[in-house]
């Protein structure tokens, strides 16, 4: 019927949808990677250069200079780690199906509700104990049942 059509439809848009996410995604990487590329080439030619260099400046200002491109490679270095890290996050999740997202999710908001009742009835219990320790022994009964 109509619906049916309607959900196909909306399913294969929502997939199109994902799969232009992900050549955009790649894109993005891959223009970025070769942006770094190019920037750490420049810093290793700069670093080149400066070492070739005799001026006769301050010590301590080639030193601070050297200083700054041995920093400009190394954080280079470390985006190409994060650069591959966000790699194995993008192929981690277009591995994911929007659906095993989802009961994934369902599953730890369940979990958190869980935890949160838990926490309630730990308190409530604290309440419990802390009101009756003030007049007379708590029975472990009463408790337990204004936890249950």
């Amino acid at each position: 019927g109509m619906s049916v059509r309607g959900a196909v439809r909306d399913i294969s848009n929502r997939k199109e949808r994902e799969e232009r996410l992900m050549v955009l995604n790649r894109v993005l990487r891959h223009n970025l990677r070769n942006n770094l590329n190019i920037v750490s080439g420049y810093a290793r030619e700069l670093r080149r250069d400066l070492d070739a260099v005799d001026l006769p400046t301050e010590k301590g200002d080639y030193d601070q200079l050297a200083e700054t491109v041995t920093n400009l490679s190394e954080t280079t270095s470390g985006i190409d780690a994060e650069l591959r890290a966000l790699d194995e996050i993008v192929t981690a999740a277009s591995q994911f199906s929007v659906e095993a997202m989802v009961s994934k999710t369902d599953r730890i908001i369940e979990n958190a509700d869980d935890l949160m009742s838990t926490g309630e009835k730990a308190r409530r219990f604290e309440n419990v104990v802390e009101e009756s320790t003030d007049k007379q022994p708590v029975r472990v009964d009463d408790v337990l049942s204004d936890i249950k």
